[in-house]
């Protein structure tokens, strides 16, 4: 009895699932692809002009940045005053967010402690 009902069940299933297939192969793709051509190519677009776009930060920037990582308290600082973050580094994380008005600076340690300023 009960591999029957197992069947019905499982059959039951694979025809709804037939249906719904059926169901949905009836919509025609749209004819028209221009705008979807459209949309792609504006994409390639603004890929090409984006690639030759460099972020960059000025001499008193920098000195911003660095007296920030050698002064915030850090879990991976040293005793003489150092950070280590292992033999490959990568202790900071440099995010730049363009926006409308300017771009956002932030930069993180690996400790998790970050630094935020902006160019407007």
């Amino acid at each position: 009895m009960k591999k029957t009902a197992v069947l019905k069940e499982k059959w039951e299933k694979y025809q709804k699932l037939r249906r719904y297939r059926k169901r949905f192969k009836k919509t025609a793709p749209p004819t028209d692809l221009s705008a979807v051509l459209e949309s792609d190519e504006t994409e390639k677009e603004e890929a090409r002009r984006m690639a030759g776009v460099n972020f960059d930060f000025s001499e008193k920037e920098w000195k911003r940045i660095v007296h920030w990582q050698r002064t915030h308290k850090c879990g991976y600082r040293l005793k003489n005053g150092c950070q280590y973050f292992g033999c490959a580094g990568g202790g900071y994380t440099y995010s730049f967010t363009p926006t409308g008005l300017g771009t956002i600076y932030e930069i993180r340690c690996a400790c998790g402690k970050k630094m935020e300023f902006a160019d407007f």
